[in-house]
């Protein structure tokens, strides 16, 4: 996707540090907003703040939510360890309440 010849040069000429920022991201969260987005398309505004709200809500009950507030703001060792590690390892079916 990153590497597509529609995009501006600004993000081509930014893709690496793009990639890495998204690399320190909790691998649940970035599940989560890549199927808000596809949820979220053409839906009112008001129907997206209700997923959205309901996103937000797993998100502070899922455990990479206390796990990065404890790596970026009591500690700040910036190394938060997610649970799970990676994106593949992501169960999707646990984010249905979001979607219903």
């Amino acid at each position: 996707m990153l590497d597509s010849p529609k995009l501006p040069d600004v993000i081509v000429e930014r893709r690496g540090h793009l990639m890495h920022r998204i690399s320190e991201r909790s691998p649940t969260a970035l599940v989560l907003t890549l199927r808000l987005l596809r949820h979220n398309e053409g839906g009112s505004l008001g129907q997206v703040f209700h997923t959205e709200s309901k996103a937000a809500r797993f998100m502070i009950h899922h455990p990479d939510y206390l796990e990065g507030v404890r790596a970026r703001i009591m500690d700040k060792d910036n190394h938060p360890v997610w649970d799970p590690d990676t994106i593949q390892k992501v169960n999707s079916s646990q984010m249905t309440s979001v979607f219903d």
